[in-house]
């Protein structure tokens, strides 16, 4: 299994075990140092966050020059990765499902939680008017609402500003064409991915209250 040493959503460096040829990075991890990847030479396949950009990824794989005292490229029988390489990139997005809730994500669980008191006010007033027991209801998955509602909801619980994509190199390196134009605007969506975020947190900063 890969080590991380990741100090503020900088991944410094990784180490692969022998034999390894596969890296997941975690979510939480925002850019990635110089040299940080140096060392996976039998690297295959890397899966990284869409907020990484690809000048940072690029100069992973760049090593120290100790003539110089820089980090550079290194020569072109050393670069990294080798053709045949696997880049799955991550979407930035704004997920607030239950998958995301379960995993802890205070926005998701208290969207989810917004969507549970929905439903039990539709069904206490649905009871009410068939004279039943709410408990005593048929179970639902989903509040009743207009379809025009859900639209609104479906745009709001998910929204994707810089798309996920899988790329496999036919060079060596990560200066192809088509890497570099699926990079096209992701300093713009992530510009985009932080404001709609920080309108988030004003707007969810306290927690959903269930009113009876």
């Amino acid at each position: 299994m890969p080590q991380f040493t990741i100090e503020e959503g900088l991944l410094t460096k990784c180490k692969l075990a022998e034999g390894e040829a596969s890296v997941d990075i975690p979510d939480s991890v925002t850019s990635i140092g110089e040299e940080a990847l140096e060392g996976c030479r039998g690297l295959e396949s890397l899966c990284i966050p869409g907020f990484i950009a690809l000048s940072a990824l690029q100069k992973s794989f760049w090593i120290w020059d100790y003539e110089d005292e820089e980090y550079v490229a290194p020569e072109a029988s050393k670069i990294l990765p080798k053709s045949g390489f696997q880049l799955i990139r991550g979407a930035v997005s704004i997920d607030l499902s239950k998958k995301v809730a379960q995993s802890g994500n205070i926005y998701a669980k208290r969207f989810c939680a917004l969507l549970l008191f929905i439903q039990r006010r539709i069904e206490v007033i649905t009871a009410r008017s068939q004279q039943l027991v709410p408990h005593d209801m048929p179970g639902n998955t989903l509040p009743h609402l207009p379809p025009e509602m859900w639209t609104i909801i479906a745009c709001f619980y998910y929204q994707e500003y810089f798309p996920k994509r899988d790329i496999t190199t036919t060079q060596i390196g990560l200066d192809e064409d088509v890497l570099i134009g699926s990079y096209e605007n992701q300093d713009a969506a992530v510009t985009s991915y932080n404001t709609a975020m920080d309108k988030l947190k004003q707007d969810w900063s306290t927690r959903v209250l269930h009113m009876k």
